[in-house]
């Protein structure tokens, strides 16, 4: 019978250094697959295509069904600008000004929000003082930062397979899970993704092709508006 040997002891600090030395290795990335969104109101599904050169650029657009625009969007440089043809105008100002905190945990902005989407959310350097315990469970860390928050960590990577986080009772009110990793090239990332909010709204991802690391086109994040589009600042 196989025995899986216990994994190493890890400290916090440790394993946060190595899961930011394999983020680092992700220069760009092109994405293309299919997404569900799920809630109380029933259920949608699209496609999706992202576009990123990191540290500080992101493209992406959805698609309804029989392939309807919804959303074209672009951060970049701290700002963002976002246009959808049913609101026939164009929304731009600072990525301080969205709301991200259905998508990825409180504490996290601008870009390092958005790269969950990528299958790679990026942790802060302040999350060092608050990393609390390192424990190992049978092929994985778990990374503790008191009780209201936990990463579970596989060390081959390492990637973030499980982020969540729970209320004052201990309840999960925020949660992402990543599978299905393949290695591109020396980065390891996952073709499925999911988001829970509350068990009351879900978002799965599911990337059918994935590129990293190679040179992306010019004119890769422009934001192609029709004449007379409306621009508005939050």
């Amino acid at each position: 019978m196989f025995h899986m040997k216990p994994l190493p002891e890890m400290t916090p600090e440790t394993l946060l250094e190595k899961i930011g030395e394999h983020s680092g290795r992700l220069k760009t990335f092109q994405g293309k697959g299919v997404f569900t969104i799920a809630s109380d109101a029933g259920a949608f599904r699209g496609e999706i295509r992202i576009v990123t050169r990191r540290p500080d650029s992101l493209w992406f657009k959805l698609e309804g069904p029989l392939g309807i625009d919804m959303v074209t969007a672009r951060f970049a440089g701290g700002r963002f600008a976002f246009y959808s043809p049913w609101m026939k105008n164009v929304i731009r100002d600072s990525l301080s000004q969205m709301d991200f905190r259905r998508l990825l945990p409180a504490g996290l902005d601008s870009l390092d929000v958005l790269t969950g989407l990528l299958g790679m959310p990026e942790l802060k350097a302040g999350d060092l003082d608050s990393a609390r315990s390192v424990s190992r469970g049978k092929g994985h860390y778990v990374l503790n930062f008191g009780s209201s928050e936990s990463l579970w960590v596989e060390p081959k990577g390492p990637v973030i397979t499980r982020w969540e986080k729970r209320d004052g009772e201990g309840k999960t009110v925020w949660l992402y899970e990543a599978d299905l990793f393949r290695n591109s090239g020396d980065v390891r990332l996952p073709k499925r993704i999911r988001f829970t909010e509350s068990e009351t709204r879900e978002m799965v991802l599911y990337y059918e092709d994935i590129k990293v690391n190679l040179p992306l086109k010019r004119g890769w994040s422009d934001v192609h508006l029709p004449k007379g589009a409306e621009t508005k600042t939050l």
